[in-house]
């Protein structure tokens, strides 16, 4: 793999992580728009609950769960 190529890896990958990040984000005030009865007022508060608990372990766990993966693809690759 050429420099560039590697350069294209990487920034993708970066994109990838931060759009995963963004995405739980939302999750995590949906939920709690949800908790408070604001969204989907029939379904509160434990809708809410859920959806800030997965955007939470989305946010914090995911991104490193990815990045593992990719490094030991990367690993893979280099044998």
């Amino acid at each position: 793999m050429t420099p560039d190529e590697k350069e294209e890896q990487a920034k993708g990958r970066f994109v990838v992580l931060n759009v995963m990040r963004l995405m739980a984000l939302v999750m995590i005030l949906f939920g709690i728009a949800n908790a408070l009865g604001r969204l989907l007022p029939e379904f509160t508060p434990w809708l809410g609950y859920v959806f800030i608990a997965l955007g939470m372990f989305e946010f914090f766990f995911l991104p490193n769960i990815v990045s593992k993966g990719w490094r030991s693809k990367d690993d893979e690759s280099l044998m």
